[in-house]
């Protein structure tokens, strides 16, 4: 809850700042958007590398464990369920872009 009512602090004042503002605030946010490109791509980069390995280690320990009773057949096949990942991932890049 307390996050929660940061976060809407923080957004609304961004938006009341941009409305009332519009050539100050656009100025100001390009210059962030630049300072973070510039001092954070590294993480950025470095960041999906150690994500992708981390999710290496978790399938090749966790990618035996069954959800669900032993004796049911899985509901998807391997080919479904990373489609319906893959459709998610393509759905968050449309939707951010």
């Amino acid at each position: 809850p307390v996050v929660s009512a940061i976060g809407v602090i923080v957004l609304w004042g961004l938006a009341i700042w941009c409305m009332v503002d519009p050539d100050g605030s656009r100025e100001t946010l390009v210059g962030w958007r630049g300072d973070v490109t510039l001092y954070f791509s590294w993480l950025f980069m470095g960041s999906k590398a150690i994500f992708f390995f981390y999710l290496i280690y978790v399938v090749f320990k966790y990618g035996h464990v069954k959800l669900g009773r032993q004796d049911e057949p899985p509901e998807f096949s391997t080919g479904a369920y990373f489609a319906m990942i893959f459709a998610a991932g393509v759905a968050v890049g449309l939707f951010v872009f």
